[in-house]
């Protein structure tokens, strides 16, 4: 998995190649890693083909189709739970590179008020940042948190107070 993941994680940074056949068996397969023997490393490999989709319009057209964004960015908040630094700094560019790929316009089409994606990515990176002990993380989902809410204005920073996750922005920057 790892090679195959290797070699093909480059060839996303071109619009042609990313199929949505090839984008949904990536997916499938990121989103069984609870359950499958996929390794650490595959797993960030993975995550960087992704991110690496989300560097042109193509691949974000296709990343953001409502069947495909979901699966992202659950199999992205997932990575950002584990234990090593890699998984977890890799999982949280990907998001903030999804993040500047949904700038202009809404995901699936909606028009009003916050998506279920765009909770899922603000809820999912600042979830756990205060015991994120890895700085490359914690700046990467940070990153992601704001282009969010820049993005989702008045609402999705209501959001961030309303569960208290100002607070740990506070925390975040009293640390350093």
């Amino acid at each position: 998995e790892f090679f195959t993941l290797s070699l093909l994680r480059p060839l996303f940074l071109r619009p042609a190649f990313p199929t949505p056949e090839l984008l949904d068996h990536l997916l499938t397969k990121l989103s069984a890693t609870s359950s499958s023997p996929f390794s650490p490393s595959s797993v960030v490999i993975a995550l960087s083909g992704l991110s690496n989709v989300c560097a042109h319009k193509t691949g974000c057209a296709l990343l953001l189709h409502p069947s495909r964004v979901t699966v992202a960015t659950d199999a992205a908040v997932a990575a950002l739970r584990d234990d090593r630094p890699a998984v977890r700094q890799m999982a949280a560019a990907f998001l903030a590179n999804l993040a500047l790929g949904m700038q202009g316009g809404r995901e699936g089409g909606r028009e009003e008020g916050l998506s279920d994606v765009v909770v899922q990515m603000v809820c999912g990176t600042m979830e756990g940042l205060r015991g994120d002990k890895d700085m490359t993380s914690v700046f990467r989902r940070l990153l992601c948190a704001g282009r969010v809410v820049k993005e989702g204005g008045m609402e999705a920073a209501g959001l961030v107070v309303s569960l208290g996750f100002d607070e740990v922005l506070r925390e975040v920057g009293r640390e350093g």
